[in-house]
């Protein structure tokens, strides 16, 4: 049996690169489409699949947490999973860039969608609950931050067009597990030979070796990829890039052309405690955000979001 059985999944193209066509998969729960000539209003459920950036896609199921697909059904939520390109054949900017064309998509195109198919559910895109692990969760966050300023188009994005500026899109809340939310942890910027998820990778000079016939190979590709299952090949890359701290190089590297995804989350705290202290002590303008971390993160901790771990690993403000 699969976990997906309550739902039905269709596949949707948001955006087309180079001949590419990067999807999203929408969970439809399966009792609705028996009520075609009803259409309910339903809450929507966005999750951003994890893989530090190199693994994972938007059908990978074992990545899946029940606990979200049980949400779903306790709520009769529409789940929306979008792919992105992957590390390290695109940059952090394309990525971010995916994620931005799958906001105006929600925006301009969804709703429309919705009408032409027979769903019997209208998504309501003013309840959205924001969700991801790792990497994922690191685009939750950037979403549930950047969003008004994704939607508010900008120069060479033609989803920005007249007649979908007016549908309201809201992020309500956003959960983030286990993401890296900051560069400048030791686990991410130090080099040294170490425990990985339970796993050892290969020695540095090994390892090094075997990313740099991995990169040599992928300039003579040129390719893009978005789906990536964790073989043992890749994997072995992934745990490779973690332990020689290529993930904070590639995402420093080419960066987020001018937007900061790392301070995001330090800027949202120093606004939640210039609030805290003001004499009104209201809170504006922030959306309410659940940061799930391991005390013992082998792979990327919080360290210094300036909002601090507590007991349980959990950092929660709003």
């Amino acid at each position: 049996m699969s976990r997906f059985d309550p739902f039905t999944l269709f596949d949707l193209p948001y955006r087309v690169v180079k001949n590419h066509s990067l999807d999203a998969t929408l969970f439809i729960p399966t009792h609705f489409l028996s009520r075609s000539n009803r259409k309910q209003r339903c809450p929507v459920m966005v999750h951003f699949h994890g893989g530090g950036f190199i693994l994972g896609h938007r059908r990978y199921e074992p990545w899946f947490a029940q606990w979200f697909l049980d949400l779903a059904q306790a709520h009769d939520a529409i789940i929306i999973r979008p792919d992105y390109r992957l590390l390290p054949e695109s940059s952090m900017a394309d990525i971010l860039s995916d994620v931005d064309y799958f906001w105006r998509w929600v925006q301009c195109d969804l709703l429309r969608i919705a009408e032409e198919h027979l769903w019997g559910v209208t998504p309501d895109l003013s309840r959205i609950l924001c969700c991801g692990e790792s990497s994922g969760g690191s685009l939750a966050v950037y979403s549930g931050l950047e969003l008004s300023s994704i939607l508010s188009g900008g120069a060479g994005h033609e989803a920005a067009i007249s007649g979908c500026t007016d549908v309201q899109v809201v992020i309500q809340a956003v959960i983030s597990t286990y993401a890296p939310l900051d560069l400048d942890v030791p686990e991410l910027r130090i080099p040294r030979p170490r425990m990985i998820m339970g796993m050892r990778p290969p020695p540095p000079r090994q390892a090094e070796v075997l990313i740099r016939k991995y990169m040599q190979k992928l300039q003579q590709s040129g390719g893009i990829r978005t789906w990536q299952e964790p073989t043992p090949e890749m994997w072995e890359l992934f745990l490779c890039m973690t332990q020689q701290c290529y993930f904070s190089r590639l995402l420093k590297e080419k960066g987020g052309g001018n937007k900061d995804m790392f301070n995001m989350v330090k800027r949202m705290a120093a606004k939640v405690r210039q609030q805290q202290n003001s004499p009104e002590g209201k809170m504006t303008g922030i959306v309410p955000v659940w940061i799930i971390h391991g005390m013992n993160d082998t792979l990327a901790l919080s360290g210094k979001l300036g909002i601090g771990l507590n007991h349980k690993g959990l950092i929660g403000f709003c």
